[in-house]
């Protein structure tokens, strides 16, 4: 019922305003901090990003466009640093991995420079890779959790490690930059194969690319 719920406010947002679809990712925020485990909010906040950011390339005013563009930064930022809190606040809930891999792909596409035009691919690759370099730090704090009773330290250790792998093929598949990630790929999947051998065809696939 709750996921049906979601789903008809997701059909909503293309009858939002702007104003209201900005509203609508405000108020949800509060509700997705107490329930961090329930996928159907974040599924409903990635809608209302991507909204606003349909809704600023549909300006034809270059100004109001520029603005708009500069707003959504700032909100898609204030989510990634916001996701990264609860992830380290509450351990090992997949619905926040999943959003922030989203996050970040989103990031990096729209507003990092996955895909620039030659003259910028040196750029580009720097951004890339400073992104990654953080993105790894996250990563290494999630696998060096101390063991607890009390949070489950395995599954955090298998979403950070799946996350990363997925994040780099998500970047390999949409640009050419060197990652020049290969031991890291090769430990995170040796770790995955460890944790959770039972997804060991969904790593294969996702480490296809990356060798």
């Amino acid at each position: 019922m709750n996921y049906r719920a979601w789903n008809h406010r997701c059909w909503l947002i293309s009858y939002m305003s702007s104003r209201q679809v900005l509203h609508e990712f405000d108020t949800s925020r509060y509700w997705a901090a107490l329930h961090v485990a329930d996928s159907s909010c974040f599924h409903y906040r990635r809608k209302l990003l991507l909204q606003m950011l349909a809704d600023a390339s549909e300006q034809q005013n270059a100004v109001a466009c520029s603005s708009q563009l500069k707003l959504l930064r700032k909100l898609w930022k204030d989510e990634l640093d916001w996701n990264e809190m609860l992830i380290r606040r509450y351990i090992g809930r997949e619905a926040l991995w999943l959003h922030r891999r989203f996050l970040s792909v989103g990031w990096l596409k729209h507003f990092g420079a996955i895909e620039q035009n030659p003259t910028e691919a040196g750029e580009a690759n720097n951004h890339v890779k400073v992104f990654l370099d953080y993105e790894l730090s996250l990563l290494q704090d999630c696998l060096n959790l101390p063991e607890s009773e009390f949070e489950d330290v395995q599954s955090q250790s298998i979403h950070a490690a799946s996350y990363m792998l997925r994040l780099n093929w998500e970047i390999c598949s949409c640009s050419s930059i060197d990652l020049n990630q290969k031991r890291s790929v090769s430990d995170l999947r040796e770790l995955l194969d460890r944790l959770c051998p039972e997804k060991s065809i969904i790593w294969d696939h996702l480490t296809t690319k990356l060798y």
